[in-house]
């Protein structure tokens, strides 16, 4: 065979593939599959964090009202061990990995008990495309 008879035979390959309508359902689902299943896959762990938030935000209220009860008579390691118990206590999602609690209690500007707290959640769907 020679090189324009290859050249001519690739081209004419190369047409019938270009014109050939057959099968373009499967190709186009095959290219849009991955920006779906991001799309998906990022709703899904949103609303799973979203859950988590809202239960940790539950725990964390009930928390600080527990602690304002005698928040002026500890200080502030006494404060951060009871809020982490009570947190704790309240707080039972298991897929909440590193749990961190703080409380601060002022008493120099009015009375002001600080409770904030960090829960770390792995993602279901998204680790698949590098998001932990």
């Amino acid at each position: 065979m020679s090189l324009t008879s290859l050249s001519k035979r690739f081209r004419r390959n190369a047409w019938s593939f270009c014109v050939n309508d057959r099968g373009n359902v499967a190709i186009l689902f095959g290219i849009a599959i991955l920006p779906i299943m991001a799309a998906v896959g990022s709703v899904v762990d949103y609303t799973h964090a979203s859950s988590v938030k809202t239960a940790m935000q539950s725990a964390l209220d009930s928390t600080a009202l527990m602690l304002s009860r005698d928040a002026a008579a500890k200080d502030d390691g006494q404060l951060d061990v009871s809020a982490k118990t009570y947190f704790n206590a309240l707080f039972s999602r298991p897929d909440g990995k590193t749990v961190t609690v703080n409380a601060t209690y002022d008493a120099s500007s009015g009375s002001s008990l600080t409770v904030d707290a960090t829960v770390v959640m792995d993602t279901h769907f998204m680790k698949i495309f590098g998001y932990k």
